[in-house]
């Protein structure tokens, strides 16, 4: 079955809902925006710049071996760009970390689509491509004592295209649980990635998100305890409903995607994030036997990033370590242990 090729049809509206295929062109650029000032609604040559700035991209990946988990984002906001990289050695406890950020985000380009076109970063300190191939993406990262060179394999999607406003969209596709192969060298030492030992997540997102954006998220890929490759992409508050379901909510089962009812997120005060654990639990509504997810998150580490510039601030926090617990699908049931992901807490006014 052939991806869908716009997001935004030929008379300016969007096409919102849940898909199990991506768009090949995330064009929501090209949509009315029906909440903004009058001279930014329709696009035009004259105020493409300005729309630019309101718009928000990003794309973050995550790999997980059974010695090193890393993972990498890159951040186009308009006015500025991000990219932050950080490798977890499981074995020592020790973290490595690597930041950039380049003003109006010369360094960063992203391709038309999470399956079309290319994202890279290219600066003094960092080296990032990530490319679209047939089957999956192909991605190369240098930074500081870090290298790694490796293929993930797709599976099927979630794509979203959710209504943030009457025709102002915010779009994402996730997968979960991805096969991957290549290598990886941390400070002299390399590792082979294999699709017997390493599973990986992608998120890839662009948006005309709100002034205020605020979501709590939780993400990890691992083989059960029964051998199936599992993956989960939780959150709450960025694309719920009104009956407050996150609409992205989605366990992977070998590689087939399920979509999950709301998400309940106990967290530790907020200064114990990092080492405290968290309570994450999902079920289906109208049918909590035919799917339920029910983890315990331990800690092991926090990547922060506090900042308050008045008009601009953001407050987060990614924490990384261990989910244990069960997941289960139509009366299967799937046992998870120390499986190594992420959990956030994220409040942005961009």
């Amino acid at each position: 079955m052939a991806s869908k090729p716009y997001i935004v049809d030929a008379e300016g509206r969007c096409q919102f809902g849940r898909y199990a295929l991506p768009f090949t062109s995330a064009n929501i650029t090209d949509g009315y925006l029906e909440d903004y000032a009058g001279w930014l609604r329709q696009p035009t040559r004259w105020n493409a710049w300005f729309r630019s700035l309101r718009l928000k991209e990003w794309h973050f990946i995550s790999v997980n071996h059974p010695d090193m988990f890393v993972a990498f984002a890159v951040a186009q906001l308009g006015y500025v760009a991000n990219l932050f990289v950080y490798a977890f050695d499981k074995r020592t406890g020790r973290m490595h970390e690597w930041g950039d950020r380049v003003l109006l985000g010369r360094s960063l380009t992203f391709g038309e689509s999470s399956i079309q076109g290319d994202t890279v970063w290219q600066s003094r300190t960092c080296h990032l491509k990530i490319l679209n191939r047939p089957q999956g993406w192909d991605i190369q990262l240098s930074v500081g004592q870090l290298s790694a060179n490796f293929s993930m394999q797709r599976d099927e999607a979630m794509a979203l295209v959710f209504p943030l406003a009457e025709n102002r969209a915010g779009y994402t596709h996730k997968e979960v649980g991805n096969r991957v192969q290549g290598k990886l060298t941390i400070s002299g030492e390399e590792f082979t990635l294999t699709p017997e030992n390493c599973l990986g997540a992608s998120d890839w997102s662009r948006s005309f998100s709100n002034r205020i954006t605020q979501w709590y998220f939780a993400c990890f890929a691992c083989l059960s305890e029964e051998g199936q490759r599992i993956g989960l992409n939780l959150s709450r508050l960025i694309y719920d409903d009104p009956q407050g379901l996150s609409q992205e909510n989605t366990l992977w089962v070998d590689g087939r995607s399920y979509q999950t009812g709301p998400a309940v997120f106990t967290l530790p005060d907020a200064k114990d994030l990092h080492s405290k654990p968290w309570r994450i639990q999902a079920a289906d509504w109208q049918n909590p036997s035919a799917l339920s997810v029910d983890l315990t998150f331990e800690p092991k580490g926090a990547r922060k990033e506090h900042v308050s510039l008045g008009f601009l601030a953001s407050k987060f926090t990614q924490a990384f370590g261990n989910y244990a617990g069960t997941v289960s699908v139509n009366g299967q049931s799937y046992r998870i242990a120390r499986a190594f992901g992420v959990a956030e807490k994220h409040y942005s006014k961009w």
